[in-house]
């Protein structure tokens, strides 16, 4: 028996957003603690190559991070760790339920790798993790987040982020990270075709195509809600197709009346050609006049 462990690392939008402000709003370059939660379950499958083969998959959540300071704030000029420090730091935290996923570090107009001293670092909170991890799902993998916000060519600024799992901190460590709230999900089209709003509604007691795109009513928008959140009730879907049917209806009302229109323009075209090649063209007449004076 074997057992392999796949980790899923994700973290909100708004806690990325949040780290990022604290970022930015720092005069110096920032350091701190990564924080969360870490869920597990465990898969078990057969294959030709081993009868029971364990699958570990861990859901690791970033929730929470407190910045400690710029440089070194809980390990020396060396990388070696303040333990007495880094507990002191993790206390509140961990009293609340959280669990010590890695750390992170912000710098400006540098590149986006880590360097001696980051795995300095890396390879001493991975010892620390080992010791005080009881989950054992990111025992000696601490995860080490580097923000770095630089310049552009044309005079803007970059914002970007890595993060990296593991006691060292390769190229090859490089780990992805699940931004959970920005991701597309069932609801997600329905969303845009609600926020999509049209201001066109076809009435019923309009006496032709053109009266109903010229009457542009709030009926419908107002039967629809300002927005459909995370989930998007049937009925107002349903009204949807319904307003889009009755659109495309009245279109083909439109294109057939506007074919019938050019028709008879052809025609009375014809017509005058006709009757201008018949007919010697008569001198037009002055327009009569009236004496507004006289009456007459």
């Amino acid at each position: 028996m074997s057992s392999d462990v796949k980790r899923h690392l994700r973290v909100p939008g708004i806690i990325l957003a949040n780290l990022y402000g604290r970022c930015i709003s720092a005069e110096q370059d920032l350091e701190g603690l990564i924080f969360g939660t870490v869920s597990t379950r465990v898969i078990h499958s057969v294959n030709d190559a081993e009868a029971n083969l364990n699958t570990v998959v861990a859901n690791i959540l970033i929730d929470a991070f407190t910045s400690t300071g710029s440089n070194h704030s809980f390990y020396d000029t060396s990388g070696a760790i303040n333990v007495q420090t880094l507990e002191k730091l993790c206390h509140s935290r961990v009293s609340q339920g959280h669990q010590l996923l890695g750390w992170f570090k912000f710098r400006r107009h540098v590149a986006g790798r880590p360097s001696l001293l980051d795995a300095t670092v890396q390879r001493e909170l991975a010892q620390f993790c080992r010791r005080h991890d009881n989950t054992k799902t990111i025992s000696s993998h601490p995860y080490f987040g580097l923000f770095t916000l630089s310049e552009t060519t044309d005079a803007g600024l970059q914002f970007d982020y890595k993060f990296f799992c593991g006691s060292t901190l390769a190229q090859s460590a490089q780990t992805r990270i699940e931004i959970i709230n920005l991701v597309n999900s069932s609801s997600t089209e329905y969303a845009e075709l609600a926020n999509a709003q049209s201001p066109f509604r076809m009435t019923s007691d309009a006496s032709s195509p053109q009266d109903s795109f010229s009457t542009l009513s709030k009926q419908f928008l107002s039967t629809m809600p300002s927005t459909f959140g995370s989930a998007v009730p049937p009925p107002y879907v349903q009204e949807t197709e319904r307003f889009f049917v009755t659109t495309m209806k009245t279109m083909s009302s439109l294109v057939e009346e506007i074919s019938a229109k050019e028709k008879e323009i052809k025609r009375l075209e014809a017509e005058l050609a006709a009757r201008k090649s018949g007919q010697q063209p008569t001198a037009s007449k002055p327009p009569p006049t009236f004496d507004l004076l006289s009456g007459d």
